[in-house]
């Protein structure tokens, strides 16, 4: 699987800043039919560290881990809905399967994180995700 030329950019925007010192949440915008799977994918396998990609639903994480997986990628997939509970070096999720295990993620050594579809998230103190974030101990969030 090849990245198309619009793609490169934001793939090599997102490794950078899984490289920063003191990174504040970034956000990529890429519209519909852009690939965002492969330039998720893409970073994460550039990353080259431990990394979680937390999508809200179990369709999206299917779509992704495939596309990290067709790049060559090795990957756990923490999911009560697909039926998978297991946390690796890159590890795919769904909120709602990790809300309640941050420490655990804290534990591993697990700082970065990809957030697809991050408009679907509230963005309420309490909310799932920012509680997550927090527990977690998340350094880079993009």
């Amino acid at each position: 699987m090849e990245l198309r030329p619009n793609q490169i950019e934001p793939v090599r925007l997102g490794i950078e800043y899984f490289e920063e010192k003191k990174p504040v949440p970034s956000i990529i915008v890429a519209p519909t039919a852009f690939g965002k799977s492969i330039v998720i994918a893409a970073i994460a396998k550039g990353v080259g560290e431990k990394l979680l990609v937390i999508q809200p639903s179990k369709e999206l994480l299917e779509q992704n881990y495939s596309k990290f997986i067709n790049l060559g990628g090795e990957a756990s997939i923490y999911s009560a809905s697909m039926g998978e509970k297991e946390i690796g070096d890159v590890t795919y999720a769904t909120i709602g399967s990790i809300v309640k295990i941050a420490t655990k993620f804290k534990e591993l050594g697990i700082t970065k994180v990809i957030i697809d579809e991050c408009d679907r998230f509230p963005r309420e103190p309490n909310g799932m995700l920012r509680r997550f974030l927090k527990g977690a101990g998340i350094k880079h969030t993009l």
